[in-house]
């Protein structure tokens, strides 16, 4: 599953979030959005992962901490801006 699926599924519950109202509904449904949207970003940075030809391995921690010091070391330029966006961009984890 990619990052913009996991996107497309959250909003799918944020939408259905905004139409119940009984606790239980909200409840269960708040629960889904967030356990989706909190694996976001372990899809993007997997993605991105592949996409810089970091290989940083699967069995690895794959955070923005990681991802950086790995471009860091490979002199990743396009990583390390998309590293620096993220890290400036409103969305951060």
């Amino acid at each position: 599953m990619s990052a913009k699926q996991h996107v497309n599924d959250a909003e799918y519950f944020l939408r259905l979030l905004r139409t119940k109202y009984s606790r239980e509904e909200v409840r269960l449904l708040l629960t889904a959005f967030l356990t989706i949207t909190k694996g976001v970003s372990d899809y993007l940075f997997e993605e991105y992962n592949l996409k810089f030809g970091l290989n940083i391995p699967l069995c690895a921690r794959l955070d923005i901490d990681r991802f950086e010091d790995e471009a860091k070391k490979q002199n990743n330029h396009a990583a390390l801006n998309f590293v620096n966006y993220f890290k400036s961009a409103s969305f951060q984890i």
